[in-house]
């Protein structure tokens, strides 16, 4: 008797991990894909991911300036730009 009811604690035991991670993972997959407050007095909100990696790649990763910031370093461009204005045959053969 008692290896049946050890064998039954086992099953129940599983079972609650299971759900407790299926609830985990639909939080998450809420909190992903949703807009919301992460810090409401300090005005900061969350974003559904897609529109995040979207804007990212738009506008590139946000920079600081350094105290030892050469001229040089000021006026990189961000990738999308720099793409655009490459001189690949490519794009030499759209600007003619």
């Amino acid at each position: 008797m008692s290896g049946d009811s050890s064998t039954a604690f086992a099953s129940k035991k599983r079972n609650d991990e299971r759900g407790q991670l299926d609830s985990i993972r639909i939080k998450e997959e809420e909190t992903l894909n949703s807009y919301g407050w992460v810090d409401e007095s300090a005005g900061v909100v969350h974003i559904p991911i897609q529109q995040a990696m979207q804007l990212l790649v738009e506008q590139g990763l946000p920079t600081r300036p350094s105290a030892a910031e050469t001229p040089a370093q000021k006026n990189t461009v961000p990738a999308k730009k720099a793409a655009q204005n490459s001189r690949t045959p490519a794009t030499l053969a759209k600007k003619q």
